[in-house]
Formats: C-alpha cells, sequence, structure tokens
C-alpha cells in the first residue's frame, strides 16, 4: 500500500481469489481503477511511516501508566481503554498501579479526575485483580461495618490495611470488598458535588437544612386537612436535553467535555407507541393526609 501526501491510499498489488470468474473480473476493474493516481503524486511507503500508537498491552505499560491516561491531554492516551490497558498485565503490575491511584485520587483536586481513578481502581478489583488472584482471604470486620455505613473511604482504609500483609490486595475476598467500595465512593463523590451545586443556588437551601417537620417551608392546604378523602394529585413533565441522545449525564459530560454538556433543557410528556393515544406526564405523584401514621 502507498500513500501520497493527502493521505490518500492506493493498492501497489492485490491478489484476490474468488469462485466466480465474474465477481473476479469485477474486483479487478475495481482496484485498477483505485489505482489510478494523480500525475506527478509523490509516493511514499506505508511502512515507513511512524506508528503513532502503541500495539500491544505491554508497550502501553512502559509508556503510560493510569495516572499518565488521567491526566493526558492528547486524545489518543486520554481515551486509551482500561480494558486494552489492562490485557495481559500481571497481577502484581496492576496492584502497584491500584497503589499509585488510590494516592493520586486522594489528593486530586480535579473532581472529574477523582471520580475516574475511583471507577478505574473499581474495574481493576472487580474485573482483573479478581479473576487473577485465587488466594482465599477474610475481610476485616471493621470495614464491613464501615461498608454498610456508607463509610466508604473508612472501608477502603480497612480493606488495605488488611491487605497489607496479603499481597497488597491480591485475595478476591479484599478485591472484591475493595471493588464494592470504589464503586460506592465514586457515585457518592458525584452525589455530593451534584448536592452542592443545587444547594449554592437561591432558594434551594431549604431542602439540605431541614432537620425537623416544623422547619419545612412547604405546608398542607387547610382544605386537604378537613377532608381526609381528598387527594392532591400532580403531574409532572421529564427533563430531555437536544443533545446527541435524550438523557445524557450533563454534569459529568460537562466536567470531560464542556462543548458536549451546553445543550437546550426542555420539559417533554412521553407516550407508549402503540399504547397510549397522545404523550401524558410520565410522573404522576398522589398525596392524601391521613389520620393515623402507617
Amino acid at each position: 500500500i502507498f500513500l501520497t501526501k493527502d493521505n490518500t491510499a492506493y493498492p501497489h498489488k492485490t491478489t484476490h481469489t474468488h469462485k466466480k470468474e465474474k465477481s473476479k473480473k469485477s474486483l479487478k476493474t475495481k482496484y485498477i481503477k483505485r489505482a489510478r493516481m494523480p500525475p506527478n503524486t509523490e509516493v511514499i511507503e506505508a511502512s515507513l511511516l511512524p506508528k503513532s500508537t502503541p500495539s500491544s498491552s505491554l508497550e502501553l505499560h512502559k509508556q503510560h501508566s493510569l495516572i499518565d491516561i488521567i491526566l493526558s491531554n492528547d486524545p489518543e492516551i486520554r481515551n486509551i481503554s482500561l480494558a486494552t490497558y489492562c490485557t495481559d498485565a500481571t497481577t502484581d503490575f496492576l496492584l502497584k498501579q491500584c497503589a499509585e491511584l488510590d494516592t493520586f485520587r486522594r489528593t486530586c483536586q480535579n473532581l472529574y479526575q477523582t471520580v475516574r481513578a475511583l471507577f478505574f481502581l473499581y474495574a481493576i478489583h472487580r474485573f482483573y485483580v479478581k479473576d487473577v488472584a485465587k488466594q482465599p482471604g477474610d475481610i476485616p470486620f471493621q470495614g464491613y461495618q464501615a461498608l454498610l455505613s456508607r463509610e466508604f473511604e473508612d472501608a477502603i482504609d480497612h480493606f488495605l490495611c488488611s491487605a497489607e500483609g496479603g499481597g497488597g490486595g491480591s485475595s478476591e475476598a479484599i478485591s472484591s470488598a475493595l471493588s464494592t467500595a470504589y464503586h460506592q465512593l465514586g457515585f457518592q463523590t458525584l452525589a455530593n458535588q451534584v448536592r452542592s451545586s443545587v444547594k449554592s443556588h437561591p432558594g434551594n437551601n431549604w431542602m439540605f437544612d431541614v432537620s425537623e417537620p416544623q422547619h419545612h417551608p412547604k405546608r398542607i392546604h387547610a382544605s386537604l386537612l378537613n377532608n381526609p378523602n381528598k387527594i392532591l394529585r400532580e403531574q409532572t413533565p421529564v427533563r430531555m436535553d437536544l443533545s446527541h441522545c435524550g438523557w445524557s449525564d450533563i454534569f459529568f459530560l460537562g466536567m470531560d467535555f464542556p462543548e458536549g454538556g451546553r445543550v437546550l433543557n426542555i420539559s417533554v410528556d412521553l407516550a407508549v407507541h402503540g399504547r397510549h393515544d397522545t404523550p401524558i406526564p410520565p410522573i404522576d405523584t398522589f398525596l392524601r393526609v391521613i389520620d393515623e401514621p402507617v
């Protein structure tokens, strides 16, 4: 194959076999037409061109760490899939990368990079280290209690301390516990940021500062209190953004690719084709005041 300066590809020599002579002839004609190069074209042999991307995961390991992939501004490096990177990687190498990622995500000030590191850690322990390391192990009870209490940072610390004497998290039990904790911490980190963004908007503080019923700014209308059979019904449309898909994670997308997060949000009713005659609000809620708690 030869490439011209404008990156147009032309086959130098083509050999094909086909059972039918007619198909053979048409195929030959097709390649003859493609091989007609413009006059005065400088031809460059493709084998002499530099290779821009590594051809194996082993080369990736030598050239880039997972932190390099997260921090890189080069799309070819930044968009390397974790599956490609972890293919053929040894357990020791992955555990070393996990230790570096855990240190990185604790000190990183960039929310997107922190969340990406957390989900890298989750995926490695869930799909790669766990399947490679077959050593049995125990889960510390304190870490298990912290996990149930949604204290994921403490749970991770307990699991990592327990793994120090057993290969740095190389047991299936510890890797399974770590994957769960990292996964939950990733979503908790995102939720905390969303909560902070919503709370900072004027008029939204009450949603987070209410601790007692009497502090709630909303009140039940008197007409609903006098008649226990009255029901308040509210039908609400759903948000849809005019982007590449109907509903995208604008918050997370905006951190990674701000241009992609600039969308128009509209409120729409929905309908199931063949079931509903017209679109209706998809959120349908009912409120009734009862005289005794359930």
